[in-house]
């Protein structure tokens, strides 16, 4: 497939969406915001290219996140809230 694009275009969410009109269905992905960083999220979802987060114990504790399970919970009630309606997947763990 050859993508032509005007460099102010690339980061938006429009010429993702063009692209998907011209390839067949199938062709077009989703971009995940692979974070627990607030900020992180903030600045993908003002560029219009977020479709949703994923986030995991792991990725939370990187991002600073204190408070056990407890402290996970109310960030990713923060992120769901920051992105909705996308959809936030958490991934998790048990021993």
């Amino acid at each position: 497939m050859t993508v032509l694009a005007k460099k102010d275009t690339l980061n938006s969410k429009k010429l993702i969406n063009s692209l998907c009109l011209v390839e067949p269905k199938s062709f077009c992905m989703k971009i995940f915001i692979d974070s627990a960083d607030i900020k992180e999220i903030e600045k993908y979802v003002s560029w219009g290219i977020c479709d949703g987060v994923t986030t995991n114990p792991s990725i939370c504790l990187k991002a600073g996140v204190q408070g056990g399970a407890e402290g996970m919970k109310q960030r990713q009630i923060e992120i769901a809230r920051l992105i909705s309606p996308q959809p936030l997947s958490v991934e998790v763990t048990t021993d």
